[in-house]
C-alpha cells in the first residue's frame, strides 16, 4: 500500500450528498412521527386537530391560494388512528432502506419529494374534475409510500416478504395487489373513495424505474464548498556520491 493510499491521505467526501448518505429513511420516519406527535399535542379541548385542518389538502383552499397544502398534506395523518402512520413507517423502514442502499440517500430524498408532487398533482386533477368528491379533504402518505413500495417491487420483484408477518409471498404480488385493491376502490366509488393518491404513487414508482430516472442528477453537487485537494509534495531524487 502506497503512502497516498493510506486512509488519512484520502480526500474526504463533502457536500450535502455525503451529509444525507444513509440517513434519509430515518429522517423521513422521524419527521413523520414528530408531526404526528405535534398533531396530538395541538388538539383543541374539543378534540379538533388544528394542525391537520391547517395542512390537509382541500381543493377549495388551494384554489384560494393556499398552495402549501400540496406539500403538507402528505406528511399529516389522522391523529386519532395509529394504524395509517404505523403502516407508513413500517413500509419506510423495511423498503426505504433497501432503496436507499440501491440509489443512495440523495436520490431517495428526491424520489420521495417527486412522488409527493406527482401524486398531489393527480389528486388536484381528480378533485377538480369531480372524479373524487371535491368537498372532502385528503391527507396521509399513501401516495409516496405506494410509489416507494412499487419501486422496490420493480427492482426486487422476487424478494420474499411475509404478508401479515406470516404468509411468504413474492414482492411483485404485493405491489399488484395494492394496485388492484385501489382500482376496485375507484370502480366502487363512494363519497370517501380516494384511490387517486395510491394509484398515482404506483404509476410514479413504475415510470421512475422504467425510464431509469435519476432526479438527484439535477441538483448541485456541493463541490464549490469542498475543501481543496491536498497537493502531493514533489519528490526529488538526490544521487549519493
Amino acid at each position: 500500500m502506497g503512502l497516498y493510499d493510506r486512509e488519512y491521505y484520502r480526500e474526504e467526501p463533502s457536500g450535502y450528498r455525503n451529509w444525507v448518505s444513509g440517513k434519509v429513511t430515518i429522517w423521513l420516519i422521524a419527521s413523520m412521527l414528530a408531526l404526528f406527535i405535534m398533531q396530538v399535542l395541538s388538539k383543541s379541548p374539543g378534540g379538533d386537530d388544528r394542525l391537520l385542518e391547517a395542512g390537509e389538502f382541500r381543493i377549495s383552499r388551494v384554489l384560494e391560494g393556499e398552495f402549501w397544502r400540496f406539500f403538507t398534506a402528505p406528511f399529516l395523518h389522522d391523529s386519532s388512528n395509529l394504524l395509517p402512520i404505523a403502516f407508513s413507517m413500517l413500509i419506510l423502514y423495511f423498503f426505504g432502506r433497501g432503496i436507499e442502499d440501491d440509489l443512495g440517500g440523495p436520490e431517495l430524498l428526491c424520489f420521495y419529494i417527486g412522488a409527493v408532487l406527482f401524486t398531489q398533482t393527480i389528486e388536484f386533477v381528480a378533485r377538480f374534475t369531480g372524479i373524487e368528491n371535491p368537498r372532502w379533504p385528503s391527507f396521509g402518505s399513501s401516495g409516496p409510500i405506494t410509489a416507494l413500495l412499487v419501486l422496490y417491487a420493480c427492482r426486487h420483484p422476487h424478494s420474499v416478504v411475509r404478508l401479515f408477518f406470516v404468509l411468504p409471498v413474492p414482492m411483485w404480488t404485493v405491489a399488484v395487489g395494492i394496485v388492484v385493491l385501489n382500482m376496485l376502490g375507484m370502480l366502487g366509488g363512494g363519497a370517501r373513495s380516494e384511490p387517486a393518491l395510491p394509484l398515482a404513487g404506483a404509476a410514479f414508482g413504475f415510470l421512475y424505474n422504467h425510464f431509469q430516472l435519476r432526479l438527484s442528477a439535477y441538483l448541485p453537487t456541493g463541490k464549490s464548498r469542498a475543501r481543496p485537494a491536498r497537493r502531493r509534495p514533489t519528490l526529488r531524487v538526490v544521487p549519493q556520491h
